[in-house]
């Protein structure tokens, strides 16, 4: 998980800005290492977020909006990771529509 991270960091901030933020010596090997308990913190609270959806909205609903679990996890773990503004969150897209339907 860690080492995907690093390489999409890698690739946004480009060579020459990954080894300014992480060091020239080793900075793939640097970025892991700073960045591993973010990660896992990251992955950890997208399940717990994943569960309790699911437990709320029940397995049918979970799964029209999510094709698998995984899918679910990765989304938001990718949202706390790099965070956006605004929220691409789907489910925020659909109360904006229901709201203009009015």
């Amino acid at each position: 998980m860690t080492t995907v991270y690093c390489k999409s960091q890698k690739k946004k901030l480009g060579k020459k800005g990954f080894a300014k933020r992480y060091g020239r010596k080793a900075p793939m090997k640097a970025c892991i290492k700073k960045q591993r308990k973010a990660v896992e913190a990251a992955y950890r609270q997208a399940e717990a977020d994943c569960e309790a959806e699911l437990a709320e909205f029940g397995q049918d609903e979970f799964m029209a909006e999510w094709e698998s679990f995984d899918e679910c996890v990765q989304w938001y773990a990718e949202d706390y990771l790099n965070p956006s503004l605004p929220t691409d969150d789907p489910i925020d897209d659909e109360d904006d529509e229901e709201d203009n339907l009015f």
